[in-house]
C-alpha cells in the first residue's frame, strides 16, 4: 500500500484551511520577457523575480510570507494537522471514500 509523504498531507491540510481565511494568495505581476533559444522564441513572464534586490519583488515577497504565516497560524500545531491528516490519508490512501 502507498503511503503519501507528510509533506503532500501538510499541504493539502494548509490549503484547506486557508480556503476560509483568505481568498487567495498575493498574485505576481507578469512581465513578458522573451529570448530566442535556437530559433526558438522563449517566453519567461516571470523573470523579474530573480532580482531578489527589487523592491516590486521585495514587496511580493513579504506578502506572501504574511499569507504563509496567516495559514500556519490557523493551524492547532504542526505536530496536530500531520497526525490530523496521516489518519485521513491512512483511512482513504488512494482517493475519497465510497
Amino acid at each position: 500500500m502507498r503511503r503519501y509523504p507528510r509533506w503532500f498531507a501538510l499541504i493539502v491540510l494548509l490549503a484547506l484551511a486557508t480556503s476560509s481565511a483568505q481568498a487567495a494568495p498575493p498574485v505576481a505581476p507578469i512581465r513578458d520577457v522573451v529570448d530566442p533559444y535556437w530559433g526558438t522564441q522563449v517566453h519567461d513572464p516571470y523573470r523579474y523575480m530573480e532580482d531578489l534586490k527589487s523592491p516590486e519583488v521585495q514587496t511580493w515577497m513579504k506578502s506572501q510570507a504574511d499569507y504563509t504565516d496567516a495559514a500556519l497560524a490557523k493551524c492547532r500545531s504542526e505536530a496536530n494537522c500531520l497526525h490530523d491528516s496521516n489518519n485521513s490519508t491512512q483511512a482513504h490512501p488512494f482517493g475519497s471514500p465510497d
